[in-house]
């Protein structure tokens, strides 16, 4: 099931690509959650979706969202589209999952949860906030209007090549994000690819992470998979062989690469077993007329991603160096000084107002973030999906800026919230949204309600706890009543919206 908007008619779409393609298609949908899932492998360091806290009196979905119409629907649950009650201009995808149709296979759900606090990236789908009913775990992301890649396709045939390495170069950098962090994604395909909005130059976003796992030693895995899971035509041949690190997704990135600029699969057979025969063989056939329009550097490009053997296959980041990006031309772009002095006067009050910051970036239009991120976007020199100390001081350097190392440490200690020695891309937000806008009071409440998840009209230890840990914060109660004791000054361990707003109000830097 996809995660956040698959549309109802897309077999009679897939019919009109290949009819063999359409029962490929029927065999995923049943195979989605993969009931084989070794759990002593795949099913630790999960959070409990529960609040973490019988203090607070639950909420329930409804009380947060009026609930719109179903967006896709799949063997365990619908996605749907709903409104935030308190701003009817933030319009969410809620998935909801039948936990009693997958209750020998619960930890995916919490893993996926895990997964999607885990990461932070412009191309990859926004999670806001979970919601545990009993028989339903909701999902609460971010929506996105402007249709999957996959329809795209659909309507030109194929993709242009300048358009379609555009594509490709946002659908890199999110996967290099994903690996970088520890996170393969497992089912990367066209379908699993949305527009944020309708307009030309809209963002691409990863969204479904139903599949995917964590892998490495920071999460005391091994960096070999062994779950056969994933979609036949964009399947990697060692997933099928049982044995796999995180460059199957390389293999699927390359076969979207394939078909946006061909219209068609490499891979192709009258049922799964034959796709699998075939891609397990890899024959790449690059000689059929339509080649004759595409170049040799793209070809290059598809050739060291479609490569059976994954050792010998391209990382993202090395595909991102790939000159099939390099050799086209690129508008030059000057960093903003205002964007670069707000990293360097950036320092919060208090841990709480950094949490208060990390809510309200997540609630942003995306008018008041796009130059932002496209900053974001320039700083990111290795293209991680996030800044190092060095592309903070380059940055500086380049808008005239040289400081002392002792400064540089001081700086980037304030951006960096968690200690990791990077910053996030909703750090970086966070340090300079609140020098470019004045947050209105209907912004501030915005935020001021997610911490508030009793409707007290006071934030308490237990809320700020709760929303910490809902944002994959690794926090203890004795560390949350220290946060709380920064701003709470007649000692009540209560924050009322009066006091939100004053740790908020005086954010506005003049460079």
């Amino acid at each position: 099931m996809g995660c956040c908007i698959t549309t109802t008619h897309k077999s009679s779409q897939l019919a009109k690509l290949n009819q063999s393609e359409k029962d490929s298609s029927e065999v995923v949908v049943k195979t989605s959650v993969n009931t084989s899932m070794p759990k002593s492998q795949e099913s630790k360091d999960v959070p409990s979706f529960q609040s973490s806290t019988n203090k607070i009196k639950k909420r329930e979905l409804t009380d947060v969202y009026n609930i719109k119409k179903c967006i896709g629907q799949g063997s365990f649950g619908i996605v749907r589209k709903g409104q935030h009650k308190n701003d009817p201009n933030l319009i969410v995808a809620i998935k909801s999952i039948d936990k009693f149709k997958i209750k020998s296979n619960l930890h995916l759900l919490k893993r996926e949860v895990s997964i999607l606090q885990s990461i932070d990236h412009p191309n990859i789908i926004k999670f806001y906030e979970t919601f545990d009913d009993g028989k339903y775990l909701h999902i609460v992301m971010e929506f996105c209007s402007g249709g999957e890649l996959f329809e795209k396709i659909m309507e030109k045939g194929k993709i242009n090549e300048k358009k379609a390495a555009c594509y490709m170069e946002k659908i890199l950098l999110a996967v290099n994000h994903l690996h970088q962090v520890g996170v393969c994604h497992r089912d990367l395909k066209p379908e699993n690819f949305l527009f944020e909005n309708d307009s030309p130059n809209a963002e691409l976003k990863i969204i479904d992470f139903g599949l995917s796992n964590k892998f490495g030693d920071k999460f005391k895995h091994t960096t070999k998979m062994e779950t056969f899971v994933g979609t036949p035509y964009y399947v990697a041949p060692e997933v099928i062989k049982g044995e796999y690190g995180p460059k199957c997704d390389l293999w699927s990135v390359g076969v979207i690469m394939y078909v946006m600029l061909t219209g068609h699969h490499p891979f192709k057979g009258e049922t799964p077993t034959q796709i699998f025969q075939n891609v397990v063989r890899g024959e790449l056939n690059m000689e059929s007329p339509v080649w004759e329009t595409i170049s040799e550097p793209a070809k290059d490009l598809l050739r060291k991603l479609i490569v059976t053997d994954p050792n010998q296959r391209l990382c993202a980041d090395d595909a991102l160096r790939h000159h099939w990006f390099s050799d086209a031309p690129k508008a030059k772009i000057e960093l903003d000084p205002n964007i670069i002095c707000a990293l360097r006067h950036y320092k919060p009050k208090s841990q709480m107002q950094r949490a208060a910051l990390g809510i309200i970036v997540k609630y942003l239009s995306l008018d008041q973030i796009k130059d932002l991120r496209q900053a974001f976007y320039d700083i990111d020199l290795d293209q991680k999906g996030e800044l190092n100390i060095d592309e903070i001081e380059q940055a500086l350097n380049k808008c005239g800026i040289e400081l002392p190392k002792t400064q540089l440490f001081e700086i980037f200690k304030n951006l960096d919230y968690n200690g990791t020695g990077s910053v996030k891309y909703s750090e970086f937000l966070a340090a300079t949204i609140s020098s470019r806008i004045q947050l209105d009071e209907h912004t501030l409440w915005m935020a001021f309600k997610v911490f508030d998840k009793d409707d007290q009209g006071f934030i308490t230890p237990a809320n700020v706890y709760d929303v910490l840990t809902n944002m994959g914060k690794n926090v203890s109660r004795i560390q949350v009543k220290n946060i709380i004791k920064e701003v709470d000054l007649d000692h009540t361990e209560k924050i009322t919206f009066e006091d939100f707003k004053k740790l908020l109000s005086d954010g506005k830097i003049n460079c």
